[in-house]
């Protein structure tokens, strides 16, 4: 285990620190690409939220890296300028931390509701752009296990428990508050509309695209055109703003100009919505996500602050035994057994070679249809091209959109080329196998053995081929022979 993380949070720096390293939707990409190109780094998961930006790296072992500077390489911004608002943890005390966030003991509102999802929304983005590795896959599950056990066996003894309910909080304690417009339909937006219609106030909340019938609107909410905002905002009394624009969706002069103006304008987005000069006009308050969780955030008693730790290091502990089980080789890579109804589906093996021939020849065992791209084949594969078993295009492989077929099998004498092919079925979506190198492979081809009733795939870890050989001719015997007890 060597993993490190740094973070920004509400402790550290304000609103308008925090939304520089807020991360939308269209810069998370970007950010993960560049983490990923640093040597030494195995792993990457990155938190965003209005509260916070964190980053967890997994790096190999004895190396060592600098998660503020590379956080701040990747979103183009000036390390030294931001470095004292950040601060780092390592190994026991970094996974501390995840799983203090996953209870929501670290949250601006303790014991904030919606974190725990957001912690695991992090962990599926990181895996969609192929980011994270198992150290930290493991490490999360953890966490958010150790968060779901404290959230559930420790009395965090608070009245509100999200940001939602304190932003509804606010609204209905201010007098003279009947009509509220809500921008922004995300989970956020939705969950405060929700929330102040069951709580009688008349709400309107905005959509850029409706159809009468979406289940995307709150019961009792009356939906609006996002882009009629403006001429919404004169009949409300309050204003809920929670998008993820990169943008200000309320501008200083189109805000002042207005008739008639909310007196209550609450800015739950970070980066914000709202203009922070808005503040300025004359009957209008302006709120932030900080101002409306000011005095929320209370350090836990005690006894609180011991119950929760004795779960999480729990959890600790199991991620040490997964840890040592792994490092001393006890574990080796497992892969895990699919049977798939495989009549129909789209094969591409690119090559015609030896190693080609008798991936085809177990393939046209269950019905795939298989095409081969190769300037030569085997007299084997030319002769079921000729009889009509498979689609033989002669020539050599070049950038291709691999969309449309289920498995593109790379079995050429070329190294390079098939891994161009892997990383063009990869950009495509498709499963791949690369013939001479599984450690970039995401389906490794078994050895199979089968008679009428049965079909058997035999795999191993890749460290020792001769045992599979030899494991594979004795099941092959049993399964042919057909002799069971």
């Amino acid at each position: 285990m060597n993993i490190l993380m740094t973070y920004i949070d509400y402790n550290s720096a304000s609103v308008s620190e925090r939304e520089i390293f807020s991360c939308t939707q269209d810069r998370i990409e970007p950010v993960y690409d560049r983490i990923k190109k640093e040597n030494g780094v195995d792993g990457a998961v990155l938190i965003a939220t209005c509260n916070r930006t964190e980053l967890y790296l997994s790096l190999k072992d004895e190396k060592t890296a600098d998660p503020c500077r590379l956080l701040c390489d990747a979103m183009e911004l000036e390390e030294e300028k931001y470095r004292h608002l950040f601060k780092m943890l390592q190994n026991d005390e970094a996974m501390r931390h995840a799983s203090r966030l996953a209870a929501g003991t670290e949250s601006q509102i303790i014991g904030d509701t919606q974190i725990i999802t957001q912690v695991r929304e992090a962990l599926w983005t990181a895996h969609k752009y192929k980011a994270t590795d198992p150290v930290l896959n493991v490490m999360f599950r953890n966490a958010i296990s150790a968060g779901k056990k404290v959230r559930s066996n420790v009395d965090l003894s608070v009245r509100d428990s999200s940001t939602i309910d304190q932003a509804v909080r606010r609204i209905l304690e201010e007098p003279g508050i009947r009509t509220v417009l809500v921008i922004g339909n995300g989970v956020i937006g939705r969950g405060c509309a929700e929330l102040l219609a069951r709580n009688g106030i008349d709400t309107r909340m905005t959509l850029r695209h409706y159809h009468h019938g979406d289940s995307i609107i709150p019961g009792g909410v009356e939906p609006v055109n996002y882009d009629d905002r403006y001429e919404v905002m004169k009949s409300c009394d309050a204003v809920v703003c929670a998008t993820s624009s990169p943008h200000y969706v309320l501008k200083y002069d189109l805000v002042a100009a207005l008739d008639n103006k909310p007196g209550l304008i609450i800015d739950m987005a970070v980066p914000r919505d709202a203009e922070p000069e808005i503040d300025s006009i004359p009957g209008i308050a302006l709120e932030d996500i900080d101002d409306i969780s000011r005095g929320s955030a209370n350090n836990l008693r005690k006894e609180q602050t011991e119950a929760a730790d004795k779960y999480i290091n729990k959890y600790i502990e199991d991620f040490h035994h997964w840890c040592d089980y792994r490092d001393y080789g006890n574990l080796e890579k497992r892969y895990f057994p699919v049977f798939i109804d495989s009549e129909g589906r789209e094969v591409l093996v690119v090559g015609g070679g030896n190693i080609a021939e008798r991936r085809i020849l177990t393939l046209l065992n269950f019905r795939f249809e298989i095409t081969v791209l190769s300037p030569e084949v085997t007299d084997a594969i030319r002769e079921h091209a000729d009889q009509g078993d498979i689609t033989w295009f002669k020539g050599k492989y070049e950038t291709m959109d691999m969309k449309g077929y289920d498995l593109v099998i790379a079995a050429t004498n070329d190294r390079e080329v098939n891994r161009m092919v892997g990383e063009h079925a990869s950009q495509s979506g498709v499963m791949y196998n690369i013939c001479d190198d599984r450690n970039i492979s995401d389906m490794w081809f078994p050895a199979v053995a089968m008679n009428d009733e049965l079909t058997v795939g035999i795999i191993g870890s890749g460290n020792d081929h001769s045992l599979v050989k030899r494991a594979a001719s004795r099941i092959r015997k049993l399964v042919e022979g057909k002799k069971y007890r």
